[in-house]
């Protein structure tokens, strides 16, 4: 029994996978690149002290550090990310549809429905991804949205 809910999880987290990478890659790694572009500016700015004296402000980051590039460094990275959420999700579905042992395809599908309803559409509902800098919600909102 564990090695089918094992297939079976491993073969629908990466449909699910797939197409997650195919829908950020339309619409997610845009924003992100654009973002990017302020994330890389350089970012030196001048302020004054209390005592009247002008100080440099830098902000560097790790030119070592790994990211990946635009192309299939980008989409292979975020495949590999959503296959490891997705194949997750799906383990903890057919676990539990297993457990309570529906007779129906009908009634696994509608499971599957409202596991996305809870995992994936019901966050973005409220919040969506915006650029730096953006004029966003009131902060209020903003809290509202996450404790409520």
């Amino acid at each position: 029994m564990f090695k089918r809910i094992a297939y079976t999880a491993g073969f629908t987290g990466l449909l699910a996978a797939l197409l997650l990478t195919l829908l950020q890659s339309l619409w997610v790694v845009p924003l992100i690149q654009q973002a990017e572009t302020y994330e890389n500016a350089p970012a030196e700015q001048l302020h004054q002290h209390a005592d009247g004296t002008m100080a440099e402000h830098s902000h560097a980051h790790d030119e070592a550090a790994w990211e990946p590039e635009n192309g299939w460094q980008r989409v292979l990275s975020t495949t590999g990310g959503n296959l490891v959420v997705a194949v997750g999700f799906a383990l903890m579905l057919a676990g539990l549809y297993t457990l309570r042992a529906p007779g129906r395809t009908v009634q696994g599908a509608w499971w599957g429905l409202a596991g996305f309803a809870v995992f994936v559409l019901a966050p973005t509902l409220g919040l969506p991804p915006e650029l730096p800098g953006t004029a966003a919600a009131e902060l209020s909102q903003r809290q509202l949205w996450w404790l409520g």
